[in-house]
């Protein structure tokens, strides 16, 4: 299947679409798939390894509640036809991972969907799992639903309205952060005076070394998949600190230092897991750092808390002469209940939603 989005893709931009250093191919292209009166959209880019060859594709929003394997189905047997048009914006993650040559197979997806469910209940019961259940089956089409404007998920959350900024004060750990922002802005500052170089963002297990050349969009991860990077966090003591009380709270997903370069502008896209939220706190920021989330813009700014949700349309640039460092936090909210964490982490993990 993945070949055969790249064919249509090659078939409506030319061969610039194959290689990933063209505009094209990063900015991402999206296919409007129909059948009848039918509609899905389908992004993709290249995926994270660079191979044209094997593209990273998911699923977008929808006009109605028609299955999006059918569709799938119906463009491999050639009743279905496909147009495109170019967005700007990133497709990072991947749905169906790996990206397949073939037709998904639509039984086994939903059958494994069925099984995380079951496991859920017997494991947590069925009353502090029933949202996560509706959540999973929604993920593969055995639920349908609407999402908000501008927003692209794969799933909603039942029972929340999802709006494209959150209040600040819903973060766990804000006033923790505040307290220690001295210590923790010098231990930041590591990464824009050359003591640490931050890999690439789509690399970060990589090492750098000072002298090297930085990356025009870095990431240092501290933590993800449940654990701390102990070596990552070294240089980082008092970061790791205050992480670890966020996390005994069940509400870490993961964290991150972000180093966006002068000058740099980070197309729009979109993160396709709802179930969590983004929080940016500026820690080494000059001016003219901003994001935008579903067209509403606020700026960064040293020792402010920026809270979201990144299934929205989003994109954030740097217009200074300096670099931008930002703790960046995947944190679950508040909509989720104390006795969901549990089994939610454990939708993550079975599921590989926020990064694992």
């Amino acid at each position: 299947m993945a070949a055969r989005l790249l064919d249509a893709a090659v078939s409506l931009f030319g061969d610039t679409i194959a290689d990933p250093s063209s505009p094209v191919a990063r900015a991402g292209v999206v296919l409007s798939l129909e059948l009848g009166d039918h509609k899905r959209v389908i992004a993709f880019g290249t995926s994270q390894n660079d191979k044209p060859s094997s593209l990273s594709f998911r699923y977008a929003t929808a006009t109605d509640d028609t299955d999006p394997m059918t569709l799938l189905q119906a463009l491999d047997n050639g009743s279905a036809t496909l147009k495109g048009s170019q967005f700007h914006y990133q497709t990072l993650m991947s749905l169906l991972r790996p990206a397949a040559d073939t037709v998904p197979d639509v039984d086994a997806i939903r059958n494994g969907a069925r099984t995380l469910c079951h496991d859920l209940v017997q494991t947590y019961g069925r009353e502090r799992t029933a949202r996560l259940c509706e959540m999973v089956e929604m993920s593969v089409w055995l639920r349908p639903f609407a999402a908000s404007e501008r927003q692209v998920t794969i799933t909603p959350t039942p029972g929340y309205e999802h709006v494209p900024w959150r209040s600040e004060a819903d973060c766990p750990a804000r006033e923790a952060f505040l307290e220690r922002l001295v210590d923790i802005t010098e231990e930041a500052r590591q990464l824009v005076d050359g003591r640490l170089v931050p890999p690439a963002y789509q690399h970060d297990d990589r090492w750098l070394e000072p002298g090297e050349v930085p990356p025009p969009w870095g990431r240092w991860t501290l933590f993800k998949q449940g654990a701390f990077l102990e070596r990552r966090c070294t240089p980082f003591p008092t970061i790791r600190a205050v992480l670890a009380n966020l996390q005994a709270t069940g509400r870490l997903v993961q964290a991150a230092l972000l180093v966006l370069g002068p000058g740099e502008r980070l197309p729009l896209h979109f993160d396709a897991a709802s179930m969590f939220s983004s929080w940016h706190m500026g820690l080494v920021v000059p001016g003219g750092c901003v994001l935008d989330v579903a067209g509403i813009q606020k700026h960064h700014a040293n020792g402010k808390m920026l809270a979201f949700d990144d299934s929205f349309y989003h994109c954030a640039w740097n217009d200074s002469d300096q670099p931008r460092v930002i703790l960046s936090l995947w944190v679950i909210g508040s909509e989720f209940e104390d006795r969901e964490l549990d089994p939610l982490q454990t939708v993550l993990q079975r599921t590989g939603w926020g990064g694992w």
